[in-house]
């Protein structure tokens, strides 16, 4: 975690998966501030259980019988957010939701610095700083939900949120953690966490041996092979060359992301911007011919999200070119 001032304390806890990390998050913020209302973020995704869908933006992964005490706000999304580009805006909407939809003191704000079922929509520079002036002004905690960006995956930093300069009261990650054994963890300052040794918490199967093995290890995978590096390099190639693609195919409205977190985005007509999911899925599945798994993301699944192995190499971008060069023209 970065840590410049040398005094912050940190501890951590660790969990099965990302969800219930989020789910001890929600607890933890809740429990600190002796507030229920949290705030979201709309096209927001943080996991399947009935804590995580209840600040997950999209109708479409929320099921009935989810806890309450969440108010949305509009994403800062630079290409078709409601307040068109900039950040002031979406700030400002963060305290009109707080004066409006809460009771005016929250527990705190979940932000993926990168969503990413989202659609890959990056917090513009800013936005995370000033989210967290005005939750902390409101008694609430910044919570960082780095499941898919963290470890490095965005290329320049370890965590999403440092693009940024912000430090967070509680980050929560996994993925990229344990490179596909069960492990996640929330990482808390340590006067945030103290609340919840008055109560009994445990998850079942939280920092096994095994699993925790696996971390380490790919913590130094991740340090000895310059993952993080790797990351940076081979994604802006491949952005460069998604750029290509846009420029070629009138259907592609956006392409966007940051290190090996990108997403292409289909439009029915570039003015409008409306979505076009049946294109999306048509490359999707054209896509499997050359080999390439992509995944329809975003609201609307207009979107063709790639978060691919951090070891993709300069000479794998061609072919993913190529593959998607092939998949739009068969259209």
């Amino acid at each position: 975690m970065p840590n410049p001032n040398g005094d912050i304390e940190w501890v951590v806890h660790f969990t099965n998966s990302g969800s219930e990390a989020i789910d001890l998050a929600m607890t933890m913020a809740r429990s600190y501030t002796g507030n229920l209302d949290l705030l979201a973020l709309r096209t927001a995704y943080h996991g399947p259980t009935a804590a995580a869908q209840s600040i997950t933006g999209i109708a479409g992964w929320r099921h009935p019988g989810m806890p309450g005490n969440v108010a949305f706000v509009a994403e800062p999304n630079q290409y078709r957010g409601i307040f068109g580009e900039g950040v002031d805006p979406y700030l400002d909407e963060i305290e009109r939701t707080i004066q409006t939809a809460t009771t005016g003191q929250i527990a705190g704000m979940f932000i993926e610095s990168v969503q990413g079922y989202g659609g890959i929509i990056e917090m513009p520079k800013g936005y995370m700083s000033g989210a967290a002036e005005r939750v902390r002004a409101a008694g609430g905690l910044l919570i960082a939900d780095e499941v898919q960006a963290g470890f490095g995956r965005t290329g320049d930093h370890m965590w999403g949120f440092e693009a940024d300069g912000v430090i967070p009261d509680i980050v929560v990650m996994a993925k990229g953690i344990g490179n596909g054994f069960p492990l996640g963890a929330v990482v808390a300052r340590k006067h945030i966490a103290a609340p919840m040794a008055e109560k009994f918490m445990f998850h079942t199967y939280g920092a096994n041996p095994t699993s925790c093995a696996a971390g380490r290890a790919v913590l130094r995978v991740i340090k000895e092979d310059k993952v993080q590096e790797n990351a940076r390099d081979v994604g802006a190639a491949l952005l460069e060359r998604l750029h290509a693609l846009k420029a070629k195919y009138p259907a592609i409205g956006d392409v966007r992301g940051r290190g090996l977190m990108l997403a292409i985005e289909m439009v029915k007509d570039r003015k409008t911007k409306e979505p076009d999911p049946e294109t999306t899925a048509a490359v999707f599945e054209a896509t499997r011919d050359s080999g390439i798994i992509l995944s329809k993301s975003g609201a609307f699944q207009s979107c063709l999200r790639m978060v691919p192995p951090m070891c993709l190499s300069m000479a794998d971008v061609d072919q993913v070119h190529d593959g998607l060069d092939r998949a739009f023209a068969s259209l």
